[in-house]
């Protein structure tokens, strides 16, 4: 705002003021108004400048972000707040507003849910079709809106988490770092029908499972290596600690002050070498904690591509209950009949008669 747009808001703030303590009540509403209505024009402006942002500059980025994943995607609007201040940090009049915006951008994702759902029961791809089915074409209405539903959770899922591989539904690692996206990933879970985890992996295309293994080989390929000598490195520090406040009685007391001396030099070398054992630790227990979900889905990933294997199995089929197996029996043979059998019917026959 204009400097002098500033002083005529004050002016007008400071003669209604003054009208109103003189007693002129209609004096001070109508210069109270004149000042109301350039404070109003400037937070219109701030709105206007808000509304242009969304609808030139207002996009997020989903998925995991590195250089080769990602994606941009529109978002539906800003989330953020407006303060009017009437001087500057002075005390000078100086009419302004903080437009403050949050990192975050609002998505309608039940509407796009709804459009995606819409498209995958008329068109469904290759991960829809292992969990749910194919969808009758005379299917009941309940059932196609249901279908819809479920399709379009698990769709919107996969655009926000930025999968796009056909033969992928789910990530089989959560989001640590996105509660949001952990939800979405849940609430598909529930609405493919995924009983567990090991259904998960199962159902997973081995292409996935590959790129799993991979990662967690990588993981591991750069894995610190901990810190072994630390316990007993501590433990020394400590000993000499102790020897260099208390040495042992049973030296003679022109030794004392030597032995507490070299006790005290040990203990200054070893806290060195614990403290730099500790660094290294740190390290490993901080790569330990960051990879131990992708180390842990790679040896499950590994156990089903092994599995697969010794079954022969080259991808999973559609996900459904199997119905519990009816063994099958075979029939009993019918015992032969003896010819003393045959000898007898003649002979019963001839009783009846």
């Amino acid at each position: 705002m204009a400097k002098s747009v500033s002083v005529l808001h004050a002016s007008l703030k400071l003669a209604a003021k003054q009208a109103r303590d003189d007693g002129d009540q209609d004096a001070a509403d109508v210069l109270g108004g004149e000042a109301d209505g350039i404070e109003a024009h400037l937070v219109e402006s701030a709105r206007l400048t808000v509304e242009q942002l969304e609808r030139e500059a207002c996009y997020t980025r989903t998925g995991h972000h590195s250089a080769t994943t990602g994606e941009w995607r529109d978002g539906n609007g800003l989330i953020g707040a407006l303060f009017t201040h009437h001087i500057s940090r002075d005390g000078d009049p100086q009419l302004h507003v903080h437009l403050a915006i949050a990192n975050l951008v609002q998505r309608a994702l039940d509407e796009r849910a709804t459009e995606l759902g819409q498209g995958m029961l008329e068109r469904p791809e290759p991960w829809l079709m292992r969990h749910l089915g194919v969808l009758s074409p005379d299917a009941s209405p309940l059932l196609r809106e249901d279908y819809a539903r479920r399709a379009g959770t698990a769709a919107a899922y996969r655009e926000a988490a930025g999968i796009t591989d056909p033969s992928i539904a789910i990530s089989l690692s959560g989001h640590k770092g996105s509660p949001e996206l952990e939800t979405l990933r849940q609430d598909t879970i529930r609405a493919l029908q995924i009983p567990d985890d090991e259904a998960l992996i199962r159902a997973a295309s081995s292409g996935e499972l590959e790129a799993r293994v991979r990662c967690g080989e990588q993981a591991q390929a750069v894995a610190p290596e901990p810190a072994y000598e630390l316990r007993a490195v501590s433990l020394a520090e400590a000993e000499a600690k102790m020897r260099a406040a208390d040495p042992d009685v049973d030296e003679p007391a022109k030794a004392d002050e030597p032995a507490k001396a070299e006790a005290a030099s040990l203990a200054v070398i070893l806290g060195g070498q614990r403290a730099e054992l500790e660094a290294v630790q740190a390290e490993y227990e901080h790569w330990s904690a960051e990879t131990s979900e992708v180390r842990e889905s790679a040896g499950h990933a590994k156990a089903e591509l092994e599995r697969r294997q010794a079954h022969k199995i080259d991808e999973p089929g559609v996900m459904s209950t199997p119905e519990p197996e009816i063994p099958e029996t075979e029939p009993e043979p019918e015992p032969e009949a003896s010819p003393q059998a045959y000898m007898d019917e003649p002979e019963a026959a001839e009783l009846e008669l």
